[in-house]
């Protein structure tokens, strides 16, 4: 739940253009974030 207000707080706190960017900051520090950011750069498929 913690995080969900986090997430939420940002969209009213920081323009449309930074969100992505921030809120892939917390998506990294949850379980399994490291996982996800390395498959995402290294992903073949972009």
């Amino acid at each position: 739940m913690k995080v969900a207000k986090e997430l939420l707080a940002l969209t009213y706190c920081h323009s449309a253009k930074r969100l992505p960017e921030l809120i892939e900051e917390i998506l990294i520090d949850l379980p399994g974030g490291e996982d996800w950011i390395n498959r995402k750069i290294n992903c073949p498929c972009d």
